[in-house]
């Protein structure tokens, strides 16, 4: 994803075999600044279902991530949101 400012968000899914955890793939997230020199990584989800980029919530300028829920227990979405360094999970509380 390229933003106006020139920051970039790049989501890497790997899937396949039992590794991955529940659904069999293993994602990572990276960013890069404005003018930056190179991606970092930011986050990494083992097991993660598809992940949806929401411009409409989020903080500093970077999306809210939506994530599907992987088991029954778990609620339909999980949402994310940018500290500033990472995404943290701020929904469901806990």
């Amino acid at each position: 994803m390229d933003f106006a400012d020139g920051r970039r968000l790049l989501h890497v899914a790997l899937c396949g075999g039992a590794w991955f955890g529940n659904l069999g793939c293993h994602s990572s997230l990276f960013t890069m600044p404005a003018g930056g020199a190179g991606f970092v990584r930011v986050l990494d989800l083992i097991g993660s279902g598809p992940i949806w980029f929401d411009s409409r919530e989020g903080v500093g300028g970077w999306p809210d991530l939506i994530l599907g829920g992987t088991r029954p227990s778990h609620p339909p979405y999980i949402r994310w949101r940018w500290t500033g360094q990472t995404f943290d999970k701020v929904w469901p509380p806990g």
